[in-house]
């Protein structure tokens, strides 16, 4: 409503510049952050004509636009919406003091601040912006009116119930890349529509997947895991299919698989990229058609379709392009997908945050605290740990054995004080132009951070050094 009927001009008595005209200076505020969406069919002209209004009226007031990853037709979408809000209000510091001003908008937004400003009321106040002339004092401007929470202990208690329940698994480390992915979960959860999970061993594949699970409309049914990269073919398609009596040597009487089993639930499917041509087939087929048909049979079960979480530490899509994986198997797993990020990829600050958290964790666990010879500690920080999360506990567990000393380097693991071999690339330039593609991957393509990372004086420096060894491109990334 910032814009007249024709769409082209701002409305001077349009929300936004009534809201810099009456209201700014009045509460003495320091920014205005206004929130946009994703819409392909808003001309990008309207935001950068907000822009240049709002400076040309109001010079000295400070505006920010932050782009808020909704499509349009997410606006009706409560829970949605209830996800983004949330986290962008928690990425602020409790110290700010932050006011909403809701303007005229669905109903569903709506709902999700109000509700917002109950759980949350120690982040953010809710106004509500009085037109001139209406209210008690009938005043001549725009007033805001605090939107108060109505407090009532039960609905209070099922609030935080429910927020509750949406956090991240207490058991697990948790940073800013592990929230991101939680928060990509949780609103895929809210469907019922297969989930690939990607990400190396000891990643935490198998935490996603129940807290998924956990979150779902299918939350009270049941769910099971299997690892498929542990089975032989007639196996896993009798665990998964089941079986009918005779079938094999040893099958004495029918055998109902997990498909079948578990038609109304969930089922994990771990390692989904070690399966055979064979089952990625029958796979296929049972996700396809919503039908088994056990071993030794000829008869067809129907209306199974059991909601598939699966996971692999392989690329699938690279692998269907190779053609070492069914392409239409990859689509029907895929239907939304999140990439666990490994230790290793992680920025060094970051790693050493894992490894306090696994270290507090051990401490905790044994009662006491143990002295780590510096150079123990730079091998620890320079190790890959292939293993991720799950290696790294274990290793930070297995020090406190030595309660009484100091822990050198030949008490740690004998993998992690021999140099890991790797192929070595003979031409230098290739060599360079990988790593430095690798940093700067590593620290989302900031030139800033990288610069210092490379050990380079100015971006100017690093960016005639990317020229000269081919790298173009990369920048545009990070938008």
């Amino acid at each position: 409503k910032d814009f007249n009927e024709t769409g082209l001009q701002i409305d001077a008595n349009g929300f936004t510049n009534s809201l810099h005209k009456d209201i700014f200076k009045q509460y003495q505020y320091e920014k205005h952050i206004l929130l946009n969406i994703r819409d392909d069919k808003d001309p990008r002209s309207k935001k950068h004509q907000m822009i240049r209004w709002l400076k040309d009226q109001y010079v000295s007031h400070q505006v920010e636009f932050r782009h808020l990853d909704l499509a349009p037709n997410d606006l009706n979408n409560y829970e949605v919406i209830e996800d983004r809000i949330r986290s962008f209000i928690q990425s602020f510091d409790a110290q700010h003091e932050l006011h909403v001003v809701a303007g005229i908008g669905p109903t569903a937004l709506n709902m999700a601040l109000s509700i917002l400003n109950a759980v949350m009321p120690d982040r953010f106040n809710l106004y509500l912006m009085q037109r001139p002339g209406h209210g008690e004092n009938k005043k001549p401007e725009h007033q805001l009116i605090q939107v108060i929470p109505y407090k009532n202990a039960f609905l209070d208690r099922k609030l935080m119930e429910h927020h509750f329940n949406n956090e991240i698994p207490s058991e697990i480390f948790k940073d800013e890349i592990i929230e991101r992915e939680y928060e990509k979960a949780l609103i895929y959860a809210k469907s019922t529509d297969p989930v690939l999970i990607s990400g190396e061993t000891g990643s935490g594949k198998g935490v996603m997947a129940t807290y998924i699970h956990n979150q779902s409309p299918l939350k009270s049914k049941s769910f099971m895991a299997i690892n498929c990269a542990s089975l032989q073919d007639s196996i896993l398609y009798s665990e998964l299919f089941g079986h009918e009596k005779g079938a094999f040597t040893g099958a004495e009487k029918e055998h109902k698989g997990l498909f079948e089993t578990y038609k109304d639930g969930t089922l994990f499917l771990d390692e989904i990229g070690d399966i055979s041509p064979f089952m990625q087939q029958s796979l296929l087929r049972a996700l396809q058609n919503k039908q088994i048909k056990r071993l030794g049979s000829n008869k067809l079960i129907e209306g199974i379709s059991p909601r598939i979480i699966a996971a692999t530490n392989k690329d699938l899509y690279e692998m269907a392009k190779e053609g070492k994986f069914r392409m239409d198997l990859y689509f029907r797993l895929c239907d939304m997908e999140i990439e666990l990020i490994s230790y290793r990829k992680r920025t060094l600050e970051e790693r050493r945050n894992v490894i306090h958290h696994f270290n507090k964790k051990a401490q905790n666990k044994w009662g006491y605290s143990i002295n780590i010879a510096v150079t123990t500690k730079n091998i620890i920080e320079n190790y890959s740990f292939p293993g991720n999360f799950r290696e790294i506990w274990s290793v930070c567990n297995g020090l406190y054995i030595w309660k009484d000393k100091m822990v050198e380097p030949e008490m740690l693991p004998k993998r992690m004080t021999i140099k890991e071999e790797s192929i070595i690339a003979e031409n230098y330039q290739i060599v360079m132009k990988k790593h430095f593609e690798s940093v700067f991957e590593k620290y989302k393509f900031d030139l800033n951070l990288t610069c210092k990372a490379l050990g380079y004086k100015n971006t100017t420096q690093l960016k005639k050094k990317f020229e000269d060894l081919g790298i173009i491109n990369l920048e545009k990334n990070k938008s």
